[in-house]
């Protein structure tokens, strides 16, 4: 189509320094154009010139041409030099004005650009401090030429974060819903259709991927994590061990096997939670599994600090954890782990851990 869309070589998350946050965007999208040099030819552009800025980048020493400028700052058409790739003075300065240039020289006007994700928003805690935030980088990075941005979080702050400012920048967000029972096995099918080339065996199969999706609440990132923590367990006990791995009902049934246990450790290690905070964690998985400070009343206690007690309780244990709420930082929610919902599950299903 003559356009050329490339994915950032890496994503972003939110920084307490700006600067850094800014400097380490100019450098990703370096590498970037670095990387996929050669697919600009392919689409039908002129390939960037990238090899000064790839020896600055990844090199320790650099030789570079002294007189012009084949690339803003990296020698010309007179002698030839050797210097360090770590002036700060370049980095601050002549570094992110190469960049601008080469990113629209790169896509000849408007045909593609890069595309960056910023995920993990809700690491900035609060509403306010997401706007500030936001706000700050609006004309710093968020406007570069050829560069698209995805931002990402959860609990609906990137729409409450998206100011006046930002309305002309970014688009109204979309709200993910999470992955229907049956679309989980089709992702995870088609994910080690495209990654298990080669004879490889996935050691969680799609249907041990939708169970284990529903114990953690349909939680996608909590699955992948926790998917990934099975196949640790898995390598150590048969790779590393030289057996040989199970077939697929077999792994399923491990899996089912290996998170049992992992509740049945965790209400162990609950044994002081009293019966009345018992009951409040059920009635909060049941809710969503995430309730403010302010709903003691509506979980039946008596006074606030009787709920707050039986959170302490349940922290302790690793089933609930302390958040701060990200519309009012002077208030405190309440949410369910991943190893809670994997007790509420077992114990709420099939009768056991009781």
């Amino acid at each position: 189509s003559g356009e050329l869309w490339l994915p950032a070589v890496s994503r972003f998350q939110p920084m307490a320094d700006h600067d850094e946050f800014e400097a380490e965007v100019f450098r990703v999208l370096a590498q970037t154009l670095v990387k996929y040099a050669s697919d600009f030819e392919t689409a039908g552009l002129f390939k960037p010139d990238v090899e000064e800025l790839h020896k600055w980048l990844n090199a320790s020493r650099y030789t570079s041409r002294q007189g012009g400028a084949s690339f803003a700052g990296f020698g010309g058409n007179a002698g030839r030099g050797e210097a360090g790739n770590t002036g700060e003075g370049y980095s601050r300065s002549g570094f992110p004005t190469a960049i601008r240039t080469l990113l629209l020289s790169s896509f000849e006007g408007q045909r593609g650009g890069i595309i960056c994700i910023l995920d993990n928003l809700e690491l900035v805690e609060t509403v306010s401090e997401a706007r500030s935030t936001l706000d700050y980088l609006r004309d710093r990075v968020f406007n570069l030429p050829n560069v698209r941005w995805v931002l990402s979080g959860s609990r609906g702050i990137v729409s409450r974060a998206r100011t006046e400012r930002l309305s002309g920048i970014f688009q109204a967000p979309l709200v993910l819903k999470p992955l229907t029972d049956a679309a989980v096995v089709g992702a995870i099918e088609k994910r080690i259709s495209v990654f298990g080339q080669g004879g490889f065996k996935a050691p969680v199969t799609p249907v041990g991927f939708a169970y284990l999706y529903k114990a953690l609440n349909s939680n996608l990132r909590e699955a992948l994590s926790t998917s990934q923590q099975f196949a640790q367990w898995l390598d150590g006990e048969y790779f590393l061990q030289d057996k040989p791995l199970p077939g697929a009902q077999d792994r399923d049934d491990l899996l089912q096997s290996w998170l049992f246990a992992r509740a049945e450790n965790a209400f162990e290690d609950a044994s002081r939670v009293q019966p009345r905070n018992w009951q409040f964690f059920t009635d909060l998985c049941q809710g969503g599994g995430r309730a403010n400070a302010s709903d003691w009343v509506a979980y039946r206690f008596t006074t606030q600090q009787q709920m707050g007690t039986a959170v302490t309780q349940l922290a302790d244990a690793n089933l609930v954890v302390r958040e701060v709420d990200p519309e009012d930082a002077t208030r405190k929610v309440y949410v369910a782990t991943a190893l809670g919902w994997l007790v509420h599950f077992f114990r709420s299903r099939f009768s056991v851990l009781s």
